[in-house]
């Protein structure tokens, strides 16, 4: 099994990200101006509220159960619980890890809450990668491969990844666990993350109270969603 308490620098083609441009105002009286800005905030306002809503309806399709409380009932029943067992340690490492990997090659922060969400679907649904960590560990690796390859503009190669993992996990390793996730989880790849509401309700904040900068509420907001990813009791 990969050793998950050290990095590695491989590496990494960092990817381009955009920024969001300000909201502009027409010029004109100081009343008509104020008029101006306050629907303009108002409108904004509105479409951020939707965008939430919306995302919280279609949170509903990548829920999660306790998957690691039935593992443990189960096995309570019939044995004693196997040190090759998959706890909630051993998802936080791997988390850790993920985002190590984003850091270094400078990818957002986000393809790791996915990737978290595609693993947690998975032992979700398939049991037998709860029984055996080296599976378990070979999820999470695939998990992060899928998720930069679709969300982000520059992709890690396979090989890359095999390398990543100290070669303890093959490039058809990978591609055979990618093709059995993907079913699993009925290629369902887009959920809507802690970060992406995060970024939204940061921007409603700022909106609301232009006080907090957006910059600095967005930059608090993802240090303390950065723990939450790799918390396994707030992921169900």
């Amino acid at each position: 099994m990969m050793d998950i308490d050290s990095t590695t620098s491989s590496p990494c083609t960092p990817a381009s990200y955009s920024k969001s441009r300000p909201l502009h105002t027409m010029e004109s009286s100081d009343d008509d101006s104020w008029s101006f800005s306050a629907c303009a905030t108002a409108a904004a306002d509105d479409d951020l509220v939707d965008d939430l809503r919306a995302m919280r309806h279609r949170e509903s399709e990548y829920a999660v159960g306790d998957y690691l409380h039935r593992l443990n009932v189960a096995v309570s029943k019939d044995a004693a619980p196997s040190c090759d067992f998959v706890n909630d340690d051993c998802r936080s490492k791997m988390c850790t890890w993920c985002f190590s990997i984003v850091d270094h090659c400078h990818f957002g922060k986000d393809v790791v809450a996915i990737a978290m969400t595609q693993l947690d679907r998975f032992l979700d649904r398939t049991s037998w990668a709860l029984t055996d960590r080296s599976a378990f560990q070979l999820a999470a690796i695939t998990s992060l491969y899928t998720s930069i390859k679709i969300h982000e503009s520059q992709s890690l190669a396979v090989e890359t990844m095999a390398a990543l993992s100290r070669n303890v996990y093959s490039e058809d390793q990978i591609e055979a666990m990618e093709r059995i996730m993907l079913q699993s989880n009925e290629w369902l790849l887009n959920p809507p993350t802690s970060f992406s509401f995060g970024y939204k309700l940061a921007q409603l904040v700022t909106s609301m109270d232009n006080r907090y900068p957006f910059d600095t509420l967005l930059e608090l907001t993802n240090m303390q969603l950065e723990s939450a990813v790799c918390d396994y009791g707030l992921c169900t």
